[in-house]
């Protein structure tokens, strides 16, 4: 299953690389291991790190977009 990576940061797939940054830091802030104490803080984290590489550079985002539609279709985007 290829995740939502524009899910886990709230955001459009219109949004632009300081918005996508912007979230980046208030999650990284929020799930961080060493301020979240939660046992999933770390995986969560995790997610939030392969979402902001994939999100922010341009060429990998097109290639998560035409994947993701391949594979959900528009029916099913939740962007």
């Amino acid at each position: 299953m290829l995740p939502n990576y524009y899910k886990v940061f709230g955001l459009t797939k219109i949004a632009t690389k300081e918005e996508i940054k912007k979230r980046y830091r208030e999650l990284a802030k929020q799930y961080h291991p060493d301020v979240n104490n939660s046992p999933d803080a770390t995986a969560k984290m995790q997610e939030i790190q392969e979402a902001y590489y994939i999100l922010y550079d341009n060429e990998a985002r097109s290639r998560y977009d035409i994947q993701y539609e391949r594979i959900y279709g528009s029916k099913k985007q939740e962007f």
